[in-house]
């Protein structure tokens, strides 16, 4: 298993390498770089002695470091765990050759449970997609989504529909009322025009 796939477990404390974090019985307790890869090398080789030369090669490859910094961070860890040097319960000192982990470690696999998500109607899709977009090989359906260009082009039709029906009713109402207002005109003026030549008629056979 890789890494991200597991965590350590000792005593009350759990080893988190994915994660690059160390939890104990009060939360996270922290740790710095160096002193959390040198406790991870320690519990990985647990029950087995370690040098300080394979810590050195592993933990500050192709850098040249004395003891002092190894020496650091076996006290950082010792305070973290709560750890007493002279009666040991996690790190042990092999005094000029190296430490030795001595708690009991298990490790303890990630198990990721996929669950069928459920949409907000309540109806399950088919192989438990969660979604009403996606087909059963859970890719996105183009034909079920949603098309905002259908909807626009709807909504300018009837717009447009609407202005042409508005336009044309106005254009007969308009043409009716000049139709009307010329017919009666003309109407008039003919009735006047009569009018006058009848009373002209009698003037002329005189």
């Amino acid at each position: 298993m890789e890494n991200g796939e597991f965590t350590y477990c000792f005593d009350q404390y759990t080893l988190d390498p994915a994660e690059f974090r160390l939890n104990g019985p009060n939360g996270e307790v922290y740790l710095r770089r160096k002193s959390f890869l040198t406790l991870l090398f320690l519990v990985e080789q647990s029950g087995h002695l370690v040098t300080k030369q394979a810590l050195f090669d592993h933990i500050w490859p192709d850098v040249v470091v004395t003891d002092n910094a190894l020496t650091r961070c076996i006290k950082e860890i010792r305070k973290a765990l709560g750890d007493d040097a002279s009666n040991p319960r996690f790190l042990k000192t092999i005094p000029r050759m190296g430490y030795k982990f001595i708690a009991e470690v298990k490790v303890v696999g990630k198990k990721t449970e996929e669950k069928d998500s459920v949409p907000a109607s309540g109806e399950k899709t088919e192989k438990g997609t969660g979604s009403p977009y996606l087909d059963p090989a859970g890719k996105i359906s183009e034909d079920s989504l949603p098309n905002p260009d259908r909807g626009e082009a709807a909504s300018r039709f009837r717009k447009t529909a609407f202005s042409g029906i508005a336009i044309a009713a106005i254009t007969i109402f308009i043409a009716v009322f000049v139709y009307l207002n010329i017919s009666d005109h003309d109407t008039a003026l003919g009735i006047r025009c009569l009018t006058e030549r009848l009373d002209r008629a009698p003037e002329i056979g005189s």
